[in-house]
């Protein structure tokens, strides 16, 4: 049985979502917000991207990692460095011209991996596959070992 709660607090359609544990991130265009689904309230807003949020994960150290425009960013919410909105550290900058998205986080070999509008595949910073593609890549998804 389900129990339907509702969480107000974007301002423009959600249009990406991610769940771990009890922790719900969800985004709009340029903000992301960090609910607290114990207490169905909004606990962090990160705002000032400069373009469309098209991602996010959030690993088991509360690293939220964040593909907008041409940059994968990471935020450390654990040690609550996410101090007007500054980014931990930027992972990958790509041209500014090109949009990254679709991020997965193989944990038990720390990579990333994650897409662009190009058809392109990356895995940590390297370009995996070029072009094999022929098509927008919208969702990646791995089988563990």
């Amino acid at each position: 049985m389900f129990t339907r709660s509702y969480l107000q607090g974007h301002k423009d359609s959600v249009n990406c979502l991610y769940c771990k544990d009890n922790i719900l991130l969800s985004a709009d265009s340029k903000t992301i917000r960090i609910w607290d689904l114990r207490i169905n309230r909004s606990v962090k807003c990160l705002t000032g991207f400069n373009r469309d949020v098209e991602d996010m994960i959030i690993d088991d150290n509360e690293i939220i990692t964040v593909a907008s425009g041409n940059k994968i960013i990471n935020f450390d919410t654990k040690n609550d460095k996410i101090i007007n909105n500054t980014p931990t550290s930027i992972l990958y900058e790509g041209k500014e011209s090109k949009t990254l998205n679709c991020l997965l986080h193989l944990e038990s070999f720390n990579q990333l991996v994650f897409c662009d509008e190009d058809y392109n595949i990356y895995c940590n910073n390297q370009m995996f596959h070029d072009k094999i593609h022929t098509g927008l890549i919208s969702s990646i998804a791995c089988d563990p070992i």
